[in-house]
């Protein structure tokens, strides 16, 4: 066996290329890098491909190529939603709970009841993999379930305040809660963008306060998350439907600071649905100006910008609700001409409008829908 040991190779500052490929193996240490949307052609073993459209890395050998990326997974999603139906046609309050399987298109079935009747003020995901969290609108009550077990919802405990409205969002360790409109202790109906409700999901106990507040003051905004940033976005000024602002502000987790300024909207909107999985996050629907629409719309939620156009729902629609595996979002329900049971969705990497899931049990609007693990 021959040893050669080699401490410097100097060319004066200059790069040293050697005139043929070198081989360690049988295999050549010069390695191709790629990054597009399809495969390269006539790869060599070991050259690297980086596949732009799924956002994966790939590296040749044996005849193929072969993924070397790390599958980065929701920590507050999973392939189950479940949906609150909150109120149906007339405004009737309900405690039904609809599921669906994110990855395969198709009819509800019944998965159990929360603990009470009742509208579902929320609009974003507050879940982990395993367990989901709901808020009643016009009461502090939150229950839970579990996403692998079907049946009646278990109480989690309460918030600081008698909600009215508020948005949502969760790391899959805590959840946010932004009490946008609520109740003090003398019953008058506050207005503020002060309150941020804090809970530890994997632990059923009553909201804490989380110390840092948001800037603007808005009803019926939406709330959405990835694994580091909590988003508020959208929704109404005053009372007045007319009244919507796009602003779109920020406060991450691990925070020692108050919300700040995101970006904005396309335009304005309120009453309307998101969802986020870790890269992106997307808004669906809701009514500006007081005229419902159909617009969808996307985010960065790592990299603060403005919103850029997604596609469009089948229909204007508004008091709808979403929720989302790391690949697809679905948007349920909603109140438009007529109250609806369609589900809808759409591949959250690629901007398109949204395509027929399937169909709730029974029609829904002011509702909340949540996903996890379905095992």
């Amino acid at each position: 066996m021959s040893t050669i040991k080699v401490n410097t190779i100097d060319n004066s500052g200059s790069n040293v290329d050697f005139p043929n490929k070198l081989k360690i193996g049988g295999n050549s240490i010069e390695q191709a890098y790629t990054s597009s949307g399809t495969e390269p052609s006539s790869p060599s073993a070991g050259d690297i491909w980086y596949d732009s459209t799924n956002k994966v890395i790939y590296q040749y050998m044996n005849g193929e190529f072969k993924s070397i990326s790390v599958n980065v997974t929701l920590s507050n999603g999973g392939d189950r939603g479940v949906h609150h139906r909150g109120y149906t046609t007339g405004g009737l309050a309900q405690s039904s709970l609809d599921y669906f399987a994110i990855p395969t298109a198709g009819n509800a079935v019944d998965f159990g009841d929360l603990l009470s009747n009742g509208r579902s003020y929320q609009n974003g995901n507050l879940s982990n993999i395993t367990r989901g969290i709901y808020g009643i609108g016009e009461s502090v009550t939150l229950n839970h379930i579990t996403f692998a077990t079907t049946g009646s919802a278990a109480d989690f405990g309460d918030l600081t305040h008698t909600i009215e409205n508020f948005a949502a969002g969760s790391n899959g360790t805590i959840g946010l809660m932004n009490l946008t409109r609520y109740r003090d202790g003398s019953n008058n109906l506050i207005f503020s963008p002060s309150i941020i409700d804090k809970v530890t999901i994997a632990t059923a106990g009553n909201a804490t306060d989380f110390g840092y507040t948001m800037s603007v003051a808005v009803i019926t905004p939406c709330g959405l998350s990835d694994k580091t940033t909590f988003i508020k976005a959208g929704g109404t000024s005053t009372n007045s439907s007319s009244a919507t602002v796009n602003t779109i502000e920020k406060i991450t987790y691990d925070t020692s600071a108050n919300g700040s300024d995101f970006g904005d909207l396309t335009s304005t909107r309120q009453n309307f649905c998101g969802s986020a999985n870790i890269t992106y996050g997307v808004f669906a629907g809701g009514q500006s100006a007081g005229t419902n629409v159909n617009t969808i719309e996307y985010i960065t939620v790592a990299t603060p910008s403005n919103a850029t156009d997604f596609g469009d729902l089948d229909a204007a629609n508004n008091g709808h609700t979403s929720c989302c595996n790391q690949e697809r979002m679905t948007v349920s329900a909603g109140g438009g001409a007529n109250v609806s049971n369609t589900i809808q969705y759409v591949t959250i990497a690629t901007p398109s409008n949204a395509t027929d899931f399937g169909d709730l049990l029974g029609d829904s609007i002011d509702c909340c829908a949540n996903s996890g693990n379905a095992s």
